[in-house]
């Protein structure tokens, strides 16, 4: 409901927040760590609600396939939602999320094909040769600190749980290490500077 009424508002809005020099509706950023467990390059898209409040959509893409080949995903697509409240420079937020994780050597598709992998799943012969085609990696809440500078560009601190889903033990389990995540991010839009008027 509050991504719903923040959009109705979103033209009549605009002006307070996106004229201003502190945020910007278009981003790019990179991000070490967080939600594609080593790196992601992503995009950003603010919806204004009113001044100093906004809600920021992102999503992105990551490839790796050298480090934790063992897990078989290399292709990560991130999509997470947060709610951003703050002044000027200093901003926090919260926010929830998930990480589609798209594996380059999927298991078999047939049932006896599957039965064989779980059984043997813990089997290091096994580990790399069988996995899901997809699965879903979840960042149920996540809250952050992000410094806005004078130029363009901008920086992140996450802190975020993470719940994994494993298709061949079937169920999914909560990651017991606490994740984080740190973005860099550069505004796309350029940003109106606040006129000044003088007498």
């Amino acid at each position: 409901m509050c991504v719903y009424f923040g959009f109705a508002q979103i033209k009549a809005q605009d002006s307070l927040c996106f004229n201003k020099k502190y945020v910007a509706k278009n981003n790019v950023t990179a991000e070490a760590l967080g939600t594609c467990i080593l790196y992601s390059i992503n995009y950003e898209r603010n919806f204004c609600i009113k001044e100093k409040i906004f809600h920021t959509f992102r999503t992105g893409l990551s490839y790796w396939d050298l480090i934790y080949s063992e897990t078989g995903y290399s292709f990560y697509i991130p999509m997470t939602y947060s709610f951003n409240l703050g002044k000027k420079r200093n901003k926090f937020f919260v926010g929830t999320g998930t990480t589609f994780m798209i594996a380059t050597n999927p298991y078999p598709t047939s049932a006896a094909g599957r039965a064989y992998a779980r059984q043997n799943y813990n089997n290091p012969e096994y580990s790399e040769s069988y996995v899901s085609p997809m699965s879903i990696m979840f960042q149920p809440i996540f809250i952050g600190y992000q410094y806005i500078s004078k130029k363009r560009f901008y920086f992140k601190v996450t802190a975020t749980t993470l719940i994994i889903d494993d298709p061949l033990r079937m169920h999914f389990y909560f990651s017991p290490i606490p994740w984080g995540g740190v973005t860099f991010g550069f505004k796309l839009t350029k940003i109106k500077k606040e006129k000044v008027q003088t007498l």
